[in-house]
């Protein structure tokens, strides 16, 4: 039995996303897959885990921070469209908002 990890660039874009698939789906013994959040699509982009960082200590700062939830969940729903995969992801933000 193989446990698997993937993300930052790995899992960046929809592409990246595909090519795990593929690595998955190479070995049967990859029994548990582990994802994190995406990272950088190039220079300039921004990781998921640091657009969570900012948005939590806007929120602690008492400053708006729903600008940085609606570009993760852009991102998330760029990839999701990408791989014609229909989710709702305004709930999971809402979640994160409500946390915040």
């Amino acid at each position: 039995m193989i446990v698997a990890k993937f993300g930052g660039s790995s899992l960046a874009d929809a592409a990246q996303f595909r090519k795990v698939k593929d690595i998955i789906e190479m070995n049967s013994e990859r029994k548990y897959i582990v994802p994190s959040a995406p990272g950088k699509r190039g220079p300039g982009d921004d990781k998921i885990t640091d657009l969570l960082y900012a948005a939590h200590k806007a929120a602690k700062e008492g400053k708006n921070f729903r600008h940085l939830l609606e570009r993760i969940q852009a991102r998330y729903m760029e990839i999701a469209e990408d791989q014609n995969i229909e989710m709702d992801f305004g709930k999971e933000i809402l979640i994160i908002d409500e946390q915040l």
